[in-house]
């Protein structure tokens, strides 16, 4: 079963049957065995709110229901169901199982569930199946206590193009293809016999996407690194090589020597006088100093993000094309400072369509904080100090001290991209973030002594339409700074 999308279906998405007896019926005897499910996309299934005939049924549906047991039928081409590589969106109104049986919640027998997208915003999660396998899945939204574990899960948002459904619409299935900084790109397990293509008609890679889509619209080559090689990046400085010791996704990284080293790649084919998003994720190694993503040889003045978080996170920059230039050269460059390594993974390039920040006062240059709200006890100051580019920037005091913004207007379902500089004091910490959103709080905390760059990437709710944005300073003896916050729809 592959290459299917299904919508608000009453019954779910499938139905896996037991041999059962039904007079006068003997392929009833056949179990749904050998099955393989690939490449679907499921939407909203079990939903049936809005849908002009209501179906009445004696069971609770699952998205995949099974009618008892999980048929094992030996001697079967495949003796275990395979279900992978599908996604599968489950809206706040549906508390159907992802899983589940309709006359047993520990169902007997064993299935493989690899390399699926679940975004959850239900009620409900799982059936109780030890036998079976599960790795290199993506879950994220609601999790239940019944989620499965297994080797490579992922919790972070897949970041679809979107815009994700609302209650009373649907953009259909290419609105779950994933944006160029997804971490489910390059992030699964090999398989064999996998068909070939995506949903979309993509040929399958070496190191596959999670969900019915391969790759993005990344205008990278071999930004993950999964090649196993650089080419077609190419060294900077002595010491740059392919890692597995440490990755952001997927099984290969780029490792740095601890000072004047980096890769480099050449893009062609770009739009003159576009605005492009150049995100990479980075770490640094203990007294690892920092690292920076960056851009050049664009007909502009290059600029990079530095980061020096020791754990993996993104960082994340803008630029617009000169009016005549259709090259750039993207890099991974960690300069003079400190005795670590550094890493970067994940490099993605894509253009922004809508390059307009809807954050206001970002650089905190009006010289006030409106529309900026104190939030905390301790109130924060703009202040010349604090700035990063341009005269002002804020500056928190010791402890409890930041500022939010609520952006209002933001597309149901849509993806953005936060982005900011922040800078703390020696051991301490300061954070970038997102809350209200129909979405898990998240955050960036930043602890560097001198201006670093936060990113968080973030999904708003399907029935959302704001978010508030914020710099918080939780803990600590001394003020830290942030300045030039940025908020752009993502593609």
């Amino acid at each position: 079963m592959e290459y299917n999308y299904s919508r608000n279906n009453s019954g779910g998405f499938l139905l896996v049957m037991d041999p059962i007896n039904v007079t006068n019926e003997p392929t009833s005897q056949i179990p749904s065995d050998g099955i393989v499910v690939r490449y679907n996309v499921s939407e909203s299934d079990t939903d049936t709110a809005g849908c002009p005939l209501q179906v009445a049924s004696k069971f609770a549906h699952s998205i995949i229901n099974f009618l008892k047991d999980i048929p094992n039928q030996s001697g079967s081409a495949e003796a275990t169901p395979l279900i992978y590589n599908n996604t599968f969106f489950i809206p706040a109104s549906v508390s159907a199982k992802v899983l589940g049986s309709y006359e047993t919640s520990t169902p007997a027998g064993s299935l493989l569930f690899d390399n699926n997208v679940v975004e959850n915003f239900g009620s409900s999660g799982y059936f109780a199946t030890t036998a079976s396998t599960f790795a290199n899945n993506l879950f994220y939204g609601n999790h239940s206590t019944s989620e499965p574990a297994g080797t490579g899960t992922m919790t972070l948002d897949p970041a679809f193009v979107g815009p994700l459904p609302t209650s009373s619409t649907s953009s259909g299935p290419s609105a779950f293809q994933l944006s160029a900084s997804s971490p489910a790109v390059a992030a699964g397990t090999p398989l064999t016999n996998n068909g070939g293509v995506d949903f979309a008609g993509n040929a399958i890679a070496a190191v596959p996407t999670i969900g019915a889509f391969e790759g993005s619209n990344n205008l990278l080559t071999n930004g993950g690194f999964e090649y196993g090689a650089l080419a077609p990046w190419y060294s900077s400085g002595p010491g740059a090589a392919i890692t597995t010791g440490s990755t952001a996704q997927g099984a290969d990284a780029v490792v740095t020597a601890a000072s004047g080293s980096g890769v480099n790649q050449n893009v062609t084919g770009l739009v003159a006088g576009a605005t492009y998003q150049l995100t990479g994720w980075t770490q640094t190694a203990p007294s690892g100093g920092s690292i920076a993503v960056g851009v050049k040889n664009f007909g502009g003045t290059e600029t990079y993000a530095l980061s020096t978080a020791a754990a993996w996170a993104p960082v994340t920059v803008y630029f617009t094309m000169g009016s005549s230039s259709t090259s750039a050269t993207v890099y991974c460059w960690k300069n003079s400072g400190g005795t670590g390594a550094g890493y970067c993974d994940s490099m993605s390039l894509q253009r922004v369509t809508n390059p307009v920040n809807l954050v206001s006062n970002p650089g905190f240059e009006s010289g006030q904080l409106n529309p900026w709200v104190v939030s905390g006890t301790a109130a924060p100051a703009v202040s010349a100090t604090a700035a990063n580019i341009g005269t002002y920037g804020l500056l928190t005091a010791v402890a409890n001290s930041g500022v939010n913004q609520t952006i209002t207007g933001l597309t149901p379902g849509g993806t953005y991209v936060l982005t900011g500089w922040l800078r703390a004091s020696s051991g301490e910490g300061i954070a970038l973030g997102v809350k209200a959103f129909g979405g898990r709080e998240t955050y960036q905390s930043v602890a560097s002594t001198t201006y670093a760059a936060g990113t968080v990437i973030f999904t708003i709710g399907t029935d959302s339409t704001s978010a508030t944005v914020y710099c918080w300073k939780g803990g600590g003896s001394t003020p830290s700074s942030c300045d030039d916050i940025r908020l752009t729809p993502l593609g």
